[in-house]
């Protein structure tokens, strides 16, 4: 058993070893491997609670008994249950702003609950997506999620633009080794990369507003281009309690803007999911995304970006797993770095941007 500071913060082995702090009135934080039987006043001072269950069970007691409770961390440990769906009712909770869920049980999960404030969301280990469970989440809770991670998670590069497309908020995105449906390619195909480019043209844009890009990618490289790539290190930010709740007050709450309605993607490759190339990564489409993406700091464009409600990306971080990168391909990305962009590109070869 671990404590931390005055049991503001506790870690437990077993749930029953709750009952030794039940006079802790700062206790704020939990983390057990199942869920205590609830004690009604340590639940009601709960903030954060990280823990394994029944996610039919479970997370809804959790639920309804920490109506303060701010950021959850939930693993399903119930396999048979991961495509369950919901509940006859729909479970809400009105203080909640971070979701951090593990084991494969999300369209139980956005089919069965409402979480209005829900800014921060992670979805870790997911390999059947809920096309329709989601955006009907979205919509039903009128959430707006400004930091957004997707790890190990099983999608087309379709399924991932139609998540965005719902998201105009989305402040930050972080996509780590996401594999195709039913195969062991990456989802980021070069219509997503061109769905995110900014078309100057239109008002209209997918994620408007995001300031920072996380890729982590499982592309491999090829003979005829072995460029662009990055060492999967990738950072994986998954404190027990760093629930991300931090969602930056100017999460685009105001997200009045119709963006993300579109997936930005007049260009061609139409699911992207077919060729014999699609587990290459596209570096020239990469690099367009982002210099479409960046407004230097002080510029004329700047300010009409920000009047038309469009934010300049402020940090790119690619990592590759399984290629080299050639540092003259990302040159471009070097001369924004400059410029004031935070870019970090790496592969196999360590870090070259």
């Amino acid at each position: 058993m671990l404590a931390v500071g005055k049991y503001s913060e506790l870690i437990i082995d077993e749930p029953d070893e709750l009952g030794d702090f039940e006079d802790c009135p700062k206790l704020c934080a939990l983390s057990t491997s199942k869920l205590p039987e609830p004690t009604s006043h340590l639940y009601n001072q709960l903030g954060h609670l990280s823990f394994f269950g029944n996610p039919r069970t479970d997370l809804v007691e959790a639920l309804r008994s920490s109506p303060s409770l701010k950021s959850l961390k939930f693993g399903n440990i119930h396999d048979g249950l991961a495509k369950t769906r919901s509940h006859d009712n729909i479970t809400s909770h009105d203080n909640l702003t971070s979701l951090h869920m593990l084991g494969g049980f999300s369209d139980m999960m956005f089919s069965s609950f409402n979480f209005p404030s829900l800014r921060n969301l992670v979805v870790d280990g997911e390999y059947d997506w809920p096309t329709n469970a989601f955006p009907s989440f979205i919509s039903r809770s009128s959430c707006m999620i400004t930091t957004f991670t997707l790890r190990g998670v099983s999608l087309s590069d379709l399924d991932l633009i139609a998540v965005l497309q719902v998201m105009p908020a989305l402040l930050h995105l972080e996509v780590d080794k996401l594999h195709r449906s039913g195969e062991h390619q990456s989802p980021i195909t070069s219509h997503l990369l061109s769905s995110l480019t900014r078309d100057p043209s239109t008002s209209i844009s997918l994620v408007p507003r995001l300031h920072s890009l996380h890729l982590t990618c499982i592309c491999e490289s090829t003979d005829v281009n072995n460029d662009g790539s990055d060492d999967g290190s990738d950072e994986g930010s998954n404190d027990e309690f760093n629930d991300g709740s931090e969602d930056e007050s100017n999460d685009g709450s105001d997200n009045e803007s119709n963006d993300g309605s579109d997936n930005g993607s007049d260009n061609g490759s139409d699911n992207g999911s077919g060729s014999e190339f699609d587990d290459e990564f596209d570096d020239a489409a990469f690099i367009r995304m982002v210099q479409s993406r960046w407004f230097k700091p002080g510029s004329d464009l700047a300010a009409e970006m920000s009047a038309l409600g469009k934010s300049s990306i402020r940090s790119v971080v690619l990592n590759f797993t399984q290629r080299e990168v050639d540092a003259d391909i990302y040159k471009p990305l070097q001369i924004l770095d400059a410029e004031g962009l935070r870019v970090v590109v790496s592969g196999t070869n360590g870090v070259q941007v």
